[in-house]
Formats: structure tokens, C-alpha cells, sequence
């Protein structure tokens, strides 16, 4: 006695599969009546007055690291790129001397070990 998985419900055996899949494939994408465009949404976030909208610092200058360099990319929240750009505004250095002074303000040696 074998013991039925319930796929009958599903798709019965007199079904032809073929004609099913030929009808979903002439099917049309129903549009819901909850779906909101994308003018609709920004309207939507322009009216909530607790909205910060951020957007990145501009860089008005660039200098040219002294030494061999390589590229580091990180993708980082859009808050931490504008306090590291306008830190490095501030301390008056380049991305890499800024991130060289940070580490060295954590503590972390030359060969990377934090130090205790």
C-alpha cells in the first residue's frame, strides 16, 4: 500500500500540464490597485516634515597621497561617508592620512594588532 503525497489536489492525473502552461504563458500581469508609483512615494516622503534627506559631501579638492598606494573600497551608510569626508575636510588630509590617523587614535600598530 503506497501512501498518497496529496498532489492530486494539486494536479489531477486527466490534467494535460501542457495546456496549463501554455495559458500562463498568455497570462497578463494583473495591476493591484495598491501599487503606488514612484512620483506617488516621493510626494508621500516630501510631506512627512521628520524626513532628513541625506546626500554626499561634495569633495572640493584633491590631493595626491605621498607613497605606493592601493585602492580600498568599502560601501559604507551615506552618514559615516559624510562624517569621514568632512572629518578629513577638517583635520585637512587625504582619505588615506585620515584613515592612517583614526587608526592610530584606535590604538592599532603598524602590522595591524590592536595595542592594549
Amino acid at each position: 500500500m503506497t501512501k498518497s503525497l496529496g498532489f492530486e489536489k494539486v494536479a489531477p492525473r486527466d490534467s494535460n500540464v501542457a495546456d496549463m502552461l501554455k495559458q500562463a504563458a498568455e497570462m497578463k500581469p494583473a495591476v493591484r490597485e495598491d501599487d503606488v508609483s514612484d512620483t506617488i512615494i516621493a510626494r508621500m516622503i516630501d510631506s512627512q516634515p521628520e524626513v532628513i534627506r541625506q546626500t554626499s559631501v561634495q569633495v572640493a579638492k584633491k590631493r595626491k597621497s605621498k607613497g605606493i598606494t592601493n585602492p580600498l573600497n568599502m560601501r559604507v551608510r551615506l552618514a559615516t561617508f559624510n562624517r569621514y569626508v568632512t572629518l578629513s575636510d577638517q583635520l585637512n588630509k587625504t582619505y588615506d592620512e585620515t584613515l592612517e590617523y583614526l587608526l592610530n587614535k584606535a590604538g592599532v600598530d603598524i602590522e595591524g594588532i590592536p595595542l592594549k
